[in-house]
């Protein structure tokens, strides 16, 4: 299949899925194989938690304003995630955040999480045959509210 034929496929299904979600839906967990930017679905402002789990390796933009719980696990063998997380993408209600078996190759002491947040869990792996330094040149600034941290990358606790 062409990249453009790839596109138009991807839109249409985001299309769809957008047109069939509930205004009043307040959690959403997305398959496998779901890999579309978030913005495109126009999620509900309504949910509070969002599960992704496989392929997803896109911007967050368009995250609900109020969501609380956001899980994103990415496949054991994925490749690395190309877009860093930013920080103006997460919203400041959100109080669990959880990325696991990513390969991170951006920094992520750069983030400023949501001063809300109480439960924070990173899991995954740096780049291979490089030090953990190119992930956490300095230490994560963490919330005051922070009550459960889960920090495994490379497989070890850091």
């Amino acid at each position: 299949m062409k990249d453009a034929d790839k596109d138009a496929a991807a839109a249409t299904a985001a299309a769809h899925l957008a047109s069939v979600l509930p205004s009043t839906l307040i959690s959403l967990g997305l398959p496998f194989s779901f890999n579309l930017p978030l913005a495109s679905l126009n999620l509900p402002q309504s949910m509070t938690e969002l599960k992704m789990r496989g392929d997803f390796n896109q911007p967050l933009d368009g995250l609900p304003p109020r969501l609380q719980h956001l899980t994103i696990q990415q496949r054991i063998h994925a490749s690395a995630v190309t877009h860093p997380i930013q920080s103006h993408q997460l919203p400041p209600t959100l109080l669990e955040f959880r990325l696991s078996s990513f390969v991170f190759n951006h920094p992520v002491d750069d983030l400023i999480l949501p001063l809300n947040l109480h439960t924070l869990a990173l899991i995954g792996r740096g780049i291979p045959n490089q030090p953990l330094p190119h992930i956490m040149s300095h230490p994560l600034r963490l919330p005051s509210k922070l009550r459960s941290l889960e920090l495994r990358l490379n497989g070890q606790c850091q």
